[in-house]
């Protein structure tokens, strides 16, 4: 008989250290992607993933139907679009200059 070791029967350290290092690696992930496709792919795949979740915990678990997150999302995707497309703005700075929009 085969052995399984699941996520319940690890010890605390280890817990710990599960959060840590799957930050690291996404931290340190673009430093290692060369190819301008796949950063772009997974800066899609992380902005999707934090509006659905969110959307998700709206919904599931506090019982809102209030998608006013979306709207912020749309107007910051537009907003990042229009300054780096329209007024040639570097990408960081409109982002930046997009989030002094939604804050202030």
């Amino acid at each position: 008989m085969s052995r399984r070791t699941s996520l319940y029967s690890l010890s605390s350290g280890t817990k710990k250290r599960i959060p840590i290092i799957a930050s690291l690696i996404i931290v340190f992930l673009p430093a290692f992607l060369t190819n301008n496709y796949v950063t772009t792919l997974a800066n899609l795949i992380m902005c999707f993933s934090m509006l659905s979740m969110s959307v998700d915990l709206l919904t599931g678990y506090m019982g809102l139907n209030a998608f006013g997150n979306a709207g912020f999302f749309g107007f910051s995707a537009y907003a990042v679009a229009y300054f780096t497309v329209k007024m040639k703005m570097p990408h960081m700075y409109a982002i930046a200059l997009t989030l002094v929009m939604l804050f202030v």
